[in-house]
């Protein structure tokens, strides 16, 4: 899934698929899925979000997986980072990429024993 963004004052594409993982992990030495699953956390069930349990840096590494992704070209992630002269908007961009983010952390695979995972 593609989708783009204003960051910085200027359209950036993000896309996620399955080579968000490989490119986060070669970049940043670590599972994707550890900061993806923060954002299941992250908001209470009547939608209030906990700011105290987002990491921001986390936020800002899964944007510039998603950028890479969709540009190889996108410099690396200190570099893309500085070019924040306003600072990087963190809360903003948690909604605009929330559906990119359920793209990568759901399966269209049917579970073949329904009791064991509790259905």
């Amino acid at each position: 899934m593609e989708k783009t963004i204003v960051l910085n004052g200027k359209e950036t594409k993000l896309k996620a698929n399955a080579m968000n993982a490989l490119i986060y992990r070669a970049a940043f030495g670590e599972d994707i899925f550890k900061v993806q699953g923060m954002f299941a956390k992250i908001v209470d069930a009547d939608g209030t979000v906990n700011i105290e349990l987002i990491d921001s840096v986390g936020v800002m590494r899964l944007v510039w997986t998603m950028a890479k992704a969709a540009d190889k070209e996108t410099i690396d992630f200190e570099k893309w980072i500085e070019g924040f002269e306003e600072g990087f908007p963190v809360m903003d961009v948690l909604t605009d990429i929330g559906d990119l983010l359920t793209i990568n952390l759901t399966s269209t695979t049917k579970i073949k024993n329904g009791s064991a995972a509790g259905n």
